[in-house]
């Protein structure tokens, strides 16, 4: 095919009413697995060197096109077919991000949008891998990852005006409702795709709060949801739980993460790690008891978390602190160290406290000496065991032994938990003991039901 017939191929689609985006697209898209006539038209294109030959080029095979925008979008193919050097990714990024511009460019104008939607998903997930390959090979985070940090601003611009048109739309019609099913080439139908990957570039660069107004803006839209593809779903749910998380919105992030892991196939593979490396960790500091059958095939996870599981429920505060220590490299490259550390030493009180409650018979006076010498033993290494960094030393300096500052320790922990709803007693400190609540559920009230009583917010 020579560039004169691949030129006329791409107008044809511009100007016939037919839409055709499983023709058009393989054209667009400068991916030499899927356009295979790149390489034939790159020696070809070696003739037309100056902007000049490449517009008249152009000019003499688009049917008297007047729309600048598509004119613009074809010289940046061209340029990029001319130019690419095949064996270099780092030498063709750079034409590869100056074509995805022009296509969102493109994108925006409502003429070319129904037959342009397919070439920009696909175009978004092939120049989104090759920029972040490309950013994390010259130095990732070090340098803003610069090239994804383009595709965002791009991305935004077509997320933006995505979103005018919806507002416009229920203006004029308020029981509009955006359905992929009815609608497939609407440009307004890849809304969930553009949230999914604007969340995607937000995390890779580090900044992951600027996902709030994507968040917004998607919740004040009607959206048939079933009509969206599972795998678009599974992911926003899973950006979603993720931005919760880091807010600190546990119930939240529990709950849209819970969604994902209980529609996502169940074959285990990338997705069921991606899912579980967040879901695990959230459900653990909210108190959940995890069913381990479900994530055996994940040997990471299973080690990671069932140690952590079985301490936290048995009130072991120096196993539980020393597991998190001792694999402190990983579960800060999961991002959820701080959260463990953090959220979960309350926990683990509360569960000790329970136990020596339960080992008294139940009885109602939990009194300061018994309490204190529990904490002396869950929370100091045995006989051999190595001393924890201060990061995870929480409860080992308390001695034991009576005196006041152990007593307002005590006394501190028990306030925060009758605070939080974990325990039901009055504090008796002239006595020095806590009477419970008379029966073990009331004193003791389940751990999610408390949660999910006092942080559920209105979503």
């Amino acid at each position: 095919m020579s560039v004169d017939e691949y030129l006329q191929q791409i107008y044809y689609h511009f100007q016939t009413l037919v839409l055709e985006p499983q023709q058009l697209s393989p054209l667009l898209l400068p991916d030499p697995m899927i356009n295979r006539r790149l390489p034939a038209l790159q020696q070809e294109l070696q003739r037309y060197g100056t902007p000049q030959q490449l517009n008249a080029l152009i000019n003499a095979n688009n049917g008297r096109n007047e729309i600048h925008a598509l004119n613009n979008l074809v010289a940046a193919l061209l340029r990029y077919i001319r130019d690419v050097a095949p064996s270099s990714k780092l030498a063709s990024v750079d034409l590869v991000v100056e074509y995805f511009q022009a296509l969102c460019t493109a994108f925006n104008n409502p003429k070319l949008a129904p037959k342009l939607t397919l070439t920009v998903v696909e175009m978004t997930k092939f120049a989104m891998a090759l920029c972040k390959q490309c950013d994390r090979a010259t130095g990732g985070g070090e340098n803003g990852f610069p090239r994804l940090t383009f595709l965002k601003s791009a991305l935004t611009s077509v997320f933006t005006g995505v979103v005018m048109e919806m507002k416009q739309e229920f203006t004029t019609n308020p029981n509009y409702v955006i359905d992929p099913a009815l609608h497939p080439t609407d440009r307004k139908c890849i809304i969930v795709f553009l949230v999914n990957q604007l969340c995607r570039v937000y995390f890779t660069i580090g900044a992951p709060m600027s996902c709030a107004n994507i968040f917004l803006n998607l919740r004040t839209i009607p959206l048939a949801w079933g009509s969206f593809s599972l795998a678009l779903q599974l992911e926003y749910k899973y950006w979603l739980g993720r931005y919760y998380l880091i807010n600190q919105n546990l119930v939240q992030a529990y709950d849209a993460l819970k969604w994902a892991w209980d529609h996502c196939p169940h074959v285990p593979g990338p997705n069921h790690t991606r899912i579980l490396r967040y879901l695990v960790p959230c459900g653990l500091v909210l108190g959940k008891k995890l069913n381990f059958n479900s994530v055996l095939a994940d040997r990471t996870i299973l080690q990671l978390y069932q140690p952590l599981y079985h301490h936290l429920a048995r009130g072991n505060i120096y196993a539980f602190n020393a597991h998190l220590h001792q694999h402190e490299a990983i579960f800060t490259q999961h991002q959820v160290l701080t959260l463990l550390v953090s959220k979960t030493q309350i926990l683990i009180v509360r569960n000790l406290f329970r136990k020596i409650y339960l080992n008294l018979g139940a009885s109602p006076k939990l009194h300061y000496d018994a309490l204190l010498v529990g904490l002396r033993v869950a929370a100091t290494p045995s006989l051999g065991q190595p001393p924890l960094p201060a990061l995870y030393d929480f409860f080992s300096h308390t001695s034991g032994q009576t005196g006041p500052q152990n007593d307002l320790l005590l006394e501190n922990i028990l306030v925060a938990l009758i605070d939080q709803g974990l325990m039901k007693a009055h504090i008796f400190n002239s006595l020095r003991l806590a009477n419970c609540a008379k029966t073990d559920d009331k004193a003791w009230v389940h751990v999610p039901t408390v949660y999910r009583t006092r942080f559920v917010q209105k979503q």
